[in-house]
């Protein structure tokens, strides 16, 4: 288990959201993706359960903060947004069978 004492934004370990969350920066995820060995499997949560693998990392750029919706993400692409908030962010992409 990770040390509590530098949790990550998501909380001291995987599922512990008491942390309050913020966003992750590269910095960040470099340091905890260094805390694990090079060949661990890297997954993401699947859509109504389950996990999904990773295949893509890859720059966009974003409109922060667009959609109210719970069911959407917070953030939305640039493109689709006239107006402040924008900046590059890493999309962390996986595929669904």
């Amino acid at each position: 288990m990770p040390d509590p004492s530098h949790p990550s934004p998501l909380g001291a370990y995987p599922g512990d959201y008491s942390t309050a969350l913020t966003a992750m920066n590269v910095q960040q995820l470099i340091e905890d993706l260094q805390k694990h060995p090079p060949a661990m499997r890297v997954i993401v949560s699947g859509y109504e359960g389950g996990y999904n693998d990773v295949h893509s990392i890859k720059p966009i750029s974003i409109c922060l903060d667009v959609n109210p919706e719970w069911y959407y993400g917070s953030h939305d692409d640039a493109e689709d947004h006239e107006g402040g908030g924008v900046e590059t962010a890493l999309l962390i992409g996986c595929f669904h069978a």
